[in-house]
């Protein structure tokens, strides 16, 4: 293919992209704005491929059954252990006045199967979980984080830009005690908590 020939097919190859590019931010553009409506249209956008990430779209419709789990419990090293699945890590940490745990996993069954029974596996008490610490407002990191506040009577802590994020109505989480700032307990002041005092002595 000559030079001129390849110019030209290139040309209109960038011709057809720029007009599908077009024509796609118009579908987007068309779209209601309600929460239904956008959920619909992130799902038809992820396809088959993009599951995992669609499911962390506030309403995006949760898996009944906990996740095929392909990763083990374990001791990392001294007082850390692994708590979660292939897909999103959750972690323990001992300490002389109860556990740690570092986010929840994707929802209730998850953080039972997988938390709970992590935790057992590896020798340790679900019943001394003092602390759930949540790292991001993810429904991945803190879908389990109710079952373990009611099951383990686990204060849940996050920070207030995470707290602010799951009380609004389109996040769905319209209970306490993510709406109740009386009920939050604020990562702010993390390193001033009893928690957190036993975490650094004992790290």
């Amino acid at each position: 293919m000559r030079v001129g020939e390849m110019t030209g097919v290139s040309l209109l190859a960038l011709a057809a992209a720029v007009a599908f590019g077009f024509a796609g931010h118009e579908a987007v553009a068309q779209t209601a704005d309600t929460e239904a409506a956008h959920v619909a249209a992130a799902n038809q956008a992820a396809g088959q491929d993009l599951r995992a990430p669609f499911r962390l779209c506030p309403g995006a419709p949760q898996p009944e059954a906990p996740t095929s789990n392909t990763a083990e419990p374990a001791k990392i090293f001294d007082n850390l252990y692994f708590v979660g699945i292939p897909a999103v890590s959750a972690w323990a940490i001992t300490t002389s006045n109860g556990i740690i745990v570092i986010d929840s996993l994707n929802n209730a069954r998850e953080a039972e199967t997988f938390i709970e029974g992590g935790l057992r596996k590896v020798g340790l008490d679900p019943a001394q979980v003092k602390y759930v610490l949540i790292t991001h407002g993810h429904t991945d990191h803190f879908g389990g984080a109710q079952y373990l506040a009611d099951k383990l009577h686990a204060q849940v802590t996050m920070s207030e830009t995470d707290w602010n994020f799951l009380a609004i109505p389109a996040a769905k989480y319209q209970s306490e005690p993510w709406t109740n700032p009386e009920t939050r307990h604020v990562g702010k002041g993390w390193r001033e908590t009893q928690a957190w005092r036993h975490l650094d002595r004992d790290l």
